[in-house]
């Protein structure tokens, strides 16, 4: 959903011609990234169109709304959406099977999201 905004045009350049792929295959610096409000108002455009085109009825969607707050673990991978989430060794045990998920997993209308 972060990428939807863009048009690709994809390129073939040979390895001999690509200069700056060593500079972008190094470990990037930890900082954070201005938050992109056009990109989020898109998304969240995005997704209300996905949710009301559901093919569920609106109270199986408040059910599935209610679960989900009531489930702890999906509470904190909640505020891990809504707050950045942290380092992988920081993480609660039983948060740890969802780190390699974590840039498919959004937040929005009260619902996590799986892309």
């Amino acid at each position: 959903m972060r990428l939807m905004r863009y048009n690709y045009e994809i390129k073939y350049i040979p390895g001999k011609d690509l200069i700056p792929a060593d500079a972008l295959s190094r470990s990037p610096i930890n900082q954070s990234v201005p938050h992109d409000y056009e990109l989020s108002s898109e998304v969240e455009a995005h997704v209300y169109s996905i949710i009301g085109n559901l093919p569920i009825k609106d109270s199986y969607l408040q059910e599935i709304i209610k679960q989900q707050e009531a489930d702890n673990i999906l509470q904190k991978i909640k505020q891990y959406c809504i707050n950045n989430w942290p380092e992988k060794s920081a993480l609660p045990i039983e948060i740890l099977p969802y780190y390699q998920y974590r840039h498919e997993i959004s937040y929005a209308q009260n619902l996590l999201l799986k892309d």
